[in-house]
């Protein structure tokens, strides 16, 4: 349901639009929750991409973006990569 509800939203706004970057990331942490983590990365990535499209680069939000990343690698046990994205949510 969650990726209907984000379809729905990316015909109805503008690629731009704030509420954007929040639906992928929503999406990103049920996938995760589902141990498909893969496209819970690439949800979170795209939650990323969508906020430096619309200038909404506040830092915390970024922080909590690359923190998800982090989280995902470090389940996976990918700790190289888990650690290059704590490292960016500190920057």
């Amino acid at each position: 349901h969650y990726e209907q509800q984000l379809n729905i939203r990316l015909s109805y706004l503008p690629l731009n639009h704030r509420l954007l970057p929040p639906s992928f990331l929503g999406v990103g942490a049920i996938l995760q929750r589902l141990s498909q983590y893969q496209l819970a990365i690439d949800y979170h990535q795209r939650a990323i991409d969508y906020s430096r499209q619309t200038s909404n680069e506040d830092p915390s939000t970024m922080a909590l973006y690359h923190l998800g990343i982090g989280r995902i690698y470090y389940q996976q046990n990918n700790r190289s990569r888990a650690r290059e994205y704590f490292q960016r949510a500190l920057e």
